[in-house]
């Protein structure tokens, strides 16, 4: 799977957060967990379009769901989390 050559660290960490959530959310949600860790608006946005262009989330309207693929690549044993240079 390749795509831990395509998730930045940030888009694998809500990732994470939204496995862990057990449950869809929403659009709302993620703006009001996530505007403290990641403040710029666009780089919010730009996170949930790559995970919905990686087909491992759907958004419909407010509603946030994580789809098979997601959890499936949440839960593969060689997944790594890229670290952003500093």
């Amino acid at each position: 799977m390749k795509l831990n050559y395509f998730l930045a660290e940030a888009t694998q960490h809500v990732l994470d957060w939204l496995v862990a959530l057990h449950q869809p959310t929403t659009v709302s949600a993620y703006e009001a967990i996530w505007m403290h860790t990641i403040q710029q608006a666009q780089e919010r946005q730009a996170i949930l379009h790559a995970l919905q262009l990686h087909v491992l989330i759907t958004i419909n309207g407010e509603a946030i769901a994580l789809t098979d693929k997601g959890r499936e690549y949440a839960a593969w044993p060689e997944r790594r989390h890229l670290r952003t240079p500093q």
